[in-house]
């Protein structure tokens, strides 16, 4: 899951952070810091509130999880604001394809 994929950033992050200031931990921690904390707070937030709403025993939430939830999240707009954070954020050079026409 998600999990997996932010320890892959990660990793990749940290190891282009240590070779560019040449295995010097510090400036190399502080920078993988600065490059990392954003996404890795707003993925861990979004978790976070997904598990909450998709665990939660409220009618109203239930009724909104199954009527309106799938057609917010699979709408257009949505699934091209999703594309874009992955494919802005991602700290694997990639070519963006947009998957979303």
């Amino acid at each position: 899951g998600q999990g997996v994929n932010m320890v892959i950033e990660d990793a990749i992050s940290l190891a282009m952070c240590l070779e560019k200031y040449n295995f010097q931990m510090e400036p190399a921690f502080q920078e993988y810091y600065k490059k990392r904390f954003n996404r890795t707070k707003r993925v861990v937030d979004m978790a976070r509130y997904m598990g909450s709403f998709y665990r939660s025993e409220n009618p109203i939430i239930s009724s909104i999880r199954r009527h309106v939830y799938p057609r917010i999240f699979l709408s257009r707009t949505m699934l091209k604001r999703l594309e874009k954070e992955i494919f802005e954020n991602c700290p694997v050079p990639v070519q963006q394809k947009n998957i979303v026409k």
